[in-house]
């Protein structure tokens, strides 16, 4: 048996100028160092949207990923985000993550560039998100529970309405126009988030 060493760090851990680790310049800059000291395993721990405390193993999906991974940097190279969007970031502590403080900047971030991708109206970017949405099923069904948590403000599916939360055809239809916009952000973020952890992974 081939022996080798390894290190288990989850990207949040990661200090970075955001104030939560990410698929940015920090990771990549911790594992080039990984691999001159020797290191062939990297454990990850789960990478999905995180529940209840912020932790990777209470996530609200087995498919999708966590949005507060995108890296602002990568936004900004891959003309995602306005040009000095990403410029006025609060001062975050290097030794932890505040997740009440980050969370609502970066998600900021990424509604800014949801309306900076649609503004542009780059057919190259939208037959991109086209092609993620059709080789990806369990994508509809994430961006509509994903969609209807914003509007309920974050409370479990258990205390959503009870032809939303079992999914009663006519109300599944009713929500899906009336948070059309919504749903389609959320398969934007979803394309982001993939986008960047193949960067990550080549």
């Amino acid at each position: 048996m081939t022996r080798a060493a390894g290190v288990l760090l989850h990207p949040t851990s990661l200090p970075g100028r955001y104030g939560i680790g990410d698929f940015g310049d920090e990771l990549i800059a911790f594992l080039d160092w990984a691999r001159s000291a020797g290191l062939r395993i990297w454990q990850i721990l789960p990478l999905n949207p995180p529940g209840y405390g912020n932790s990777p193993y209470g996530c609200h999906s087995s498919y999708a990923g966590n949005a507060l991974l995108i890296s602002p940097q990568h936004l900004l190279k891959d003309g995602l985000l306005p040009e000095h969007a990403a410029d006025e970031a609060p001062t975050f502590a290097d030794d932890s993550v505040d997740f009440d403080r980050v969370a609502p900047f970066k998600w900021n971030l990424l509604r800014q560039a949801w309306r900076h991708f649609n503004s542009r109206r780059r057919a190259d970017h939208r037959h991109e998100l086209e092609r993620f949405e059709a080789d990806n099923l369990w994508l509809d069904d994430w961006a509509l529970y994903a969609s209807l948590k914003e509007q309920s403000g974050g409370v479990p599916w258990s205390e959503w309405p009870p032809d939303l939360a079992f999914r009663e055809p006519s109300a599944v239809a009713k929500a899906k126009r009336e948070l059309d916009e919504e749903i389609r952000f959320q398969k934007f973020i979803q394309l982001l988030f993939f986008k960047q952890w193949a960067t990550v992974r080549q």
